[in-house]
């Protein structure tokens, strides 16, 4: 289960960069056609992709490992973050919730 999770995992990280990739690239297209000098896609065009294309999500990206954990975790799979989340967790839980 873990090797095909890894696949998945592998496979959505490689359309991440090639979408930053493709973003970095239309931006140095776009200011060659605004009169810009050609220059190749390095760096800086790519890490202003990258600004441009995430921001800080910890928060999200949290609540969402905590719904996989709580949801989806039946094979143990994400039994440390599952224990991280416990160990972590700032809220008070109430009655059978906890």
């Amino acid at each position: 289960m873990r090797a095909a999770a890894t696949t998945v995992n592998l496979w959505l990280l490689a359309g991440v960069v090639v979408g930053l990739v493709d973003q970095a690239s239309e931006q140095v297209m776009t200011s060659i056609l605004d009169g810009g000098d050609a220059a190749a896609v390095i760096s800086q065009p790519l890490l202003q992709a990258v600004a441009a294309a995430t921001k800080a999500t910890t928060r999200e990206w949290l609540e969402s490992a905590r719904n996989v954990v709580t949801f989806a975790n039946d094979s143990g799979t994400y039994d440390e973050l599952a224990a991280y989340l416990q160990a972590t967790s700032s809220k008070r839980r109430i009655g059978f919730l906890g």
